[in-house]
């Protein structure tokens, strides 16, 4: 058995269930995967106290042992938990100030990016341009074009940068429904 297929067969275990012999002989020989599969059973473990990971016993055989609980883990999750009335209306109103604060600051970016369109729109037609268009070889719009789009980018790019982290969590959000 190879390291793919062994690795494969264990992580298609159900709870409880010991990996079939020829699992056990890879793990026995490979350190590799025998310490894979220690460090997945100790996270197992750590969720779920009742899993069992593999240990070897002596050197012609290997054997599952079961792990104590993780009271500590038990706690931890149990006092995150027991958080009281006041803690979370604290924490509820935390959230709706940064809300409050995210809203300002998404109508400050629309009120710019409002105002380069509104230049990109009307600039075009301003008494200077239509001059400057009335010269000999003059590119004034394709000159236009292009520094405007590089405002645009450049604004873009800003405001995603400035953004990305509220901005992954909305995908993150929409591609997990």
């Amino acid at each position: 058995m190879n390291c793919k297929r062994a690795m494969k067969s264990l992580l298609q275990l159900d709870n409880h269930q010991a990996p079939d012999g020829a699992v056990l002989t890879h793990l026995y020989s490979c350190a590799r995967c025998k310490a894979e599969y220690n460090r997945l059973q100790s996270m197992i473990t750590a969720l779920r106290p009742d899993q069992a990971t593999f240990c070897e016993t002596n050197a012609s055989s290997a054997r599952i042992a079961t792990h104590a609980p993780d009271n500590a883990l038990s706690e931890r999750i149990m006092a995150a938990v027991r958080l009281d009335g006041a803690e979370l209306a604290a924490t509820a109103a935390e959230d709706g100030r940064e809300r409050t604060a995210s809203r300002a600051g998404y109508a400050k970016w629309l009120a710019s990016g409002t105002l380069i369109l509104f230049g990109m729109v009307t600039l075009p037609y301003s008494a200077v341009v239509n001059y400057l268009r009335q010269l000999p070889g003059s590119r004034i719009d394709v000159t236009l074009a292009v520094a405007f789009g590089l405002i645009l980018s450049a604004f873009m790019g800003a405001f995603i940068a400035s953004h990305l982290e509220h901005l992954s969590r909305l995908l993150r959000r929409d591609s997990a429904s």
